[in-house]
């Protein structure tokens, strides 16, 4: 399956930036950079984790990332709205609304 090493990409790459979102200053240009990084990299594992889930009869874990997808969506929107440029921000948001 192709999309499998693309989920084990995007995963180790969230591992790596969400430590370096965790160790950098708060606010600082490298805590932001890799807080995006982090969250593009969930959004990637998590749909392609869902499809994966979806074309297997996974109903649960197809479900659990959708979920992850929902989860992360809304939470870059509230902590960083100022971050997702407002086209990007409104597909999420409306990508979010639709999973829920």
């Amino acid at each position: 399956m192709v999309v499998v090493p693309i989920h084990v990409t995007a995963g180790l790459l969230a591992i790596g930036a969400g430590a370096v979102a965790l160790y950098a200053v708060k606010g600082e240009w490298l805590h932001r950079r890799s807080g995006m990084a982090f969250v593009i990299a969930m959004l990637v594992m998590a749909s392609t984790g869902a499809v994966m889930a979806a074309l297997k009869p996974d109903r649960g874990t197809a479900l659990g990332g959708a979920m992850v997808f929902y989860i992360v969506c809304t939470g870059v929107l509230t902590a960083a709205p100022d971050l997702v440029p407002a086209s990007a921000g409104q597909s999420l948001a409306t990508a979010s609304q639709a999973i829920a």
